[in-house]
């Protein structure tokens, strides 16, 4: 028995999930493609946040291996603000994840989490590139006298890397 040809692989797919809604799927991907505050390109793998100021932002799959999915971008533009107060994390992605810039483009992350004992403002699964831009990273952890908690600004399981003068700060707060 001999296969002859190319077997094309299926592309991966991504789920988005901005601020507690689902963006990306096979019924309402216009929703993040239109949005004025974000965008998706699904050919790329980009997330364009253009003067963001809302909640969580989580990257996952959708019917495809996470070892088999093409890395995504986070692109910035402007002045960015995620705001989340939950055991969330308020930036996931389970895929090799870069946050570019573009000039003097921020990003500012307020994350509090008095729910659990572990608390990461940012969780990458894989690898995170971090190319220019401002990155502010403010995690409350509301630390309890009878709790042991551990707070990670980032959490990327296969390290972190900053090029191209990327700007990042990290802020454990006791609030």
């Amino acid at each position: 028995f001999k296969i002859e040809g190319t077997v094309e692989e299926p592309s991966p797919i991504h789920k988005i999930i901005i601020d507690d809604k689902v963006c990306l799927n096979d019924s309402n991907i216009e929703e993040c493609v239109n949005a004025k505050e974000y965008s998706w390109d699904s050919e790329n793998s980009i997330l364009t946040l253009n003067n963001y100021n809302s909640g969580r932002i989580y990257i996952t799959t959708s019917g495809t291996s996470f070892n088999e999915s093409k890395p995504v971008k986070i692109h910035l533009k402007g002045n960015n603000i995620i705001t989340e107060k939950s055991e969330y994390s308020a930036i996931h992605s389970d895929f090799d994840t870069e946050i570019s810039a573009d000039n003097n483009a921020t990003l500012t992350v307020h994350h509090s989490n008095q729910t659990t004992k572990q608390n990461q403002a940012v969780s990458i699964k894989k690898l995170l590139t971090i190319s220019g831009g401002n990155i502010t990273i403010n995690n409350n952890y509301n630390y309890e006298n009878d709790k042991q908690i551990s707070t990670f600004n980032i959490s990327a399981y296969h390290g972190v890397i900053i090029k191209n003068d990327a700007t990042v700060n990290l802020n454990a707060l006791n609030d």
